[in-house]
């Protein structure tokens, strides 16, 4: 469930998830980008932010083809890219 592990997060990053689901379940060219990218990206976020590394990196690493879907520009995309290193580093013994 997208909301596993978010007890440590503040409402308001509750909310947002919830936002981002409900997002996610409409049959548009946005809900489809949340139910594949935006949804998973909240997620890897929240463990990140949960110091759930492996879990983190695994998944921003699942979705560093698709990040670009989400629009942007190169420089907030690559703070992706920053976050899976940072979580692939502690994640590792």
């Amino acid at each position: 469930d997208l909301v596993t592990g978010v007890q440590t997060c503040a409402l308001p990053i509750y909310r947002c998830l919830a936002s981002i689901k409900a997002w996610s379940q409409t049959e548009t060219p946005q809900g489809d980008v949340c139910r594949r990218v935006g949804l998973p990206l909240a997620k890897a976020i929240v463990d990140l932010s949960n110091e759930r590394f492996t879990e983190a990196s695994s998944a921003l690493s699942e979705l560093a083809d698709d990040i670009y879907d989400i629009g942007g520009s190169d420089a907030q995309r690559a703070l992706f890219t920053e976050m899976q290193a940072y979580a692939e580093a502690q994640s590792q013994p």
